[in-house]
């Protein structure tokens, strides 16, 4: 039965960040308007795509309850090689957990009330922007943590070491590029703005990769392990 669910939570991680992938493109956010766009911009764009956002929104929302099957199936495998790490991965998973609800949250608030005042809305714009993108520390360290987690496995003396070491190097590459996006609260344009490359399209990318990557990797070894 343990087996069981732990591969359902594995594909919940597989789903989970598809369906994450689907409300950023349901709510035209992929990309989100530019970070140096007026107030008067920002209100106008939430005003035309209100149901748009609204409806990303709610399946933003939904999509976090894949994130934690995956958090946790993530813990059970990685604890076998790495207590410490494991636990670090999962704590750094909540913490990017809130992030994630959060960002959906917010964008809901402000296409809740549209004809707001639109430096309210543009606050709460920026708001949900920041949650996801300037509390990268945490995936980073989570990433980080699986990765080393999944090498100390792969070195270690059993025989039911069963994650790649390629997916151990592509979580720590994968928290290695999440890092520099940090540094969006200085640009409001160009590469380092929140729509650019480094804060927005390059997580993007490589946290998609990484939990597809991890998810089929705790599938694999959930599947392969002896009880």
């Amino acid at each position: 039965m343990d087996k069981r669910a732990q591969v359902a939570c594995a594909w919940a991680g597989f789903i989970g960040i598809s369906l994450t992938l689907v409300a950023l493109i349901t709510a035209d956010l992929l990309p989100p308007p530019a970070a140096n766009d007026s107030a008067q911009e920002i209100a106008q764009w939430y005003q035309d795509n209100v149901d748009r956002i609204r409806t990303g929104a709610v399946l933003g929302v939904l999509s976090t309850a894949g994130w934690g099957a995956f958090v946790a199936v993530a813990w059970v495998q990685l604890k076998k090689a790495s207590p410490v790490l494991a636990a670090l991965q999962a704590i750094s998973g909540a913490v990017t957990y809130v992030a994630l609800i959060m960002t959906f949250t917010v964008l809901g608030v402000a296409s809740f009330r549209p004809d707001r005042s639109p430096d309210t809305t543009q606050a709460l714009h920026d708001l949900a922007w920041f949650c996801l993108l300037f509390t990268v520390v945490a995936p980073a360290t989570q990433a980080i943590a699986a990765g080393l987690g999944i090498l100390a496995s792969s070195r270690a003396a059993a025989a039911d070491a069963t994650f790649p070491r390629w997916l151990g190097y592509l979580g720590c590459w994968a928290g290695v590029l999440f890092v520099p996006g940090i540094l969006l609260v200085y640009f409001k344009d160009g590469v380092f703005a929140y729509e650019g490359v480094i804060p927005y399209w390059i997580p993007l990318l490589a946290f998609g990769g990484w939990v597809i990557g991890l998810s089929w990797g705790c599938r694999r070894a959930a599947l392969t392990r002896r009880a």
